[in-house]
């Protein structure tokens, strides 16, 4: 199939829009990328291109675009001149800007695909995490001395994004294995949202030392203050050298009353964070997650559909438990009646068929697997 030519006032139109350097001469780009327009239709051959549809001359030259950038960024308009009069180069750089877009856009290199952005089981969750995303930006400002719970609000909207975004392209395993770091950040969160000031100090406390133990605090004074401040706290606590580095983690745990050492509570995930988040019924999923993570047999072999599922039933669980967060902290925060006005109106219409769609895909994993979830 040919690629269809563009006139230069709709590039004209086009070019304004992806704010382009000034120092670069929109008639040469224009021409460049006709020129490659003209190389595909007249000298690539027919049965090659009558394998792919549907080309799109503007991707096309955001390849093109971006290849040139890289190549003359940072040098002088005479500079740039001498690039654009170099021939050899300029064809290397067409070539590669075509076999990029071909390549990348237009050969699908993994042909399973469960589902895709459009199947309502991704398209209605995204929608409402791009919603909390949008209303989130106004609070979070990583700074986690004023921002923390906004800022990890934020982070868990990013990781489910991010899962669902490798569901959509074939990623079932890695998927899963980015799903066992959201459920880590949720448990943070739970953590500091059930018992607030104590131990979000703790927490911000542990940050400070995490720098420290990570060298990234410039002072080297205040770094050894630091470890000093640590040295001492764990004496109080009979915990040896060897336990800073999970203390450093883990610490501001003992900030909570009921978290005693000697009470089958330890300073690691599974039995301290995800304890005291009330998830450890996820232990186990968890623990598969974390193989899979880890390039065991099974991130290799596993059932990519029923992983596919399983993924996305997990997602949808964290992104209900997120939402009621969401709700109450962000919209306690908001005083503006007609946001919350549109936020509730979203919320009676999109909640209630993601719960359905949930309810549905727990279906589906059954009959694949003869079995609930973990």
């Amino acid at each position: 199939m040919k690629i269809q030519k563009i006139t230069k006032e709709e590039f004209n139109i086009f070019y304004k829009r992806i704010n382009p350097n000034p120092l670069y001469d929109e008639d040469f780009l224009y021409n460049l990328l006709n020129n490659i327009i003209d190389y595909y239709n007249n000298e690539v051959d027919v049965s090659v291109s009558d394998n792919f549809s549907d080309i799109n001359p503007y991707s096309v030259f955001l390849y093109l675009y971006a290849e040139y950038n890289y190549c003359v960024q940072g040098k002088s308009e005479e500079e740039i001149l001498k690039f654009n009069n170099d021939i050899d180069s300029l064809d290397a750089l067409s070539s590669i800007a075509l076999d990029k877009y071909l390549t990348n856009e237009k050969i699908d290199l993994n042909e399973k695909y469960f589902a895709n952005k459009f199947s309502p089981s991704i398209s209605t969750l995204t929608l409402y995490l791009n919603f909390m995303n949008k209303v989130n930006l106004q609070f979070s400002k990583n700074n986690p001395f004023i921002t923390l719970i906004s800022d990890i609000l934020m982070k868990c909207i990013k990781i489910s994004k991010c899962t669902l975004e490798l569901l959509t392209n074939g990623f079932e395993a890695e998927a899963f294995s980015t799903w066992r770091t959201l459920h880590e950040t949720e448990c943070v969160l739970r953590i500091l949202i059930k018992y607030k000031k104590p131990v979000i100090t703790s927490y911000l406390k542990h940050l400070t030392y995490s720098l420290a133990y990570r060298k990234l605090i410039k002072n080297p004074d205040r770094t050894n203050e630091i470890f000093e401040e640590i040295k001492k706290e764990m004496k109080v606590y009979n915990l040896k050298s060897k336990d800073m580095k999970k203390y450093i983690e883990y610490g501001y745990l003992l900030a909570i009353d009921e978290f005693k050492l000697e009470d089958n509570y330890k300073l690691n995930f599974r039995d301290g964070v995800e304890k005291m988040a009330g998830l450890e019924n996820y232990s186990k999923l968890y623990e598969y997650s974390s193989e899979i993570a880890h390039s065991s047999p099974l991130m290799i072999y596993s059932n990519e559909q029923s992983l596919f599922h399983l993924t996305l039933i997990s997602l949808y669980e964290v992104f209900f438990r997120i939402e009621q967060i969401f709700s109450s902290h962000l919209l306690s925060l908001n005083e503006n009646k007609e946001f919350k006005e549109r936020y509730l109106k979203m919320r009676q219409v999109y909640y209630y068929i993601l719960v359905n769609i949930y309810n549905k895909e727990k279906e589906i994993y059954y009959k694949l697997t003869n079995h609930k979830t973990f």
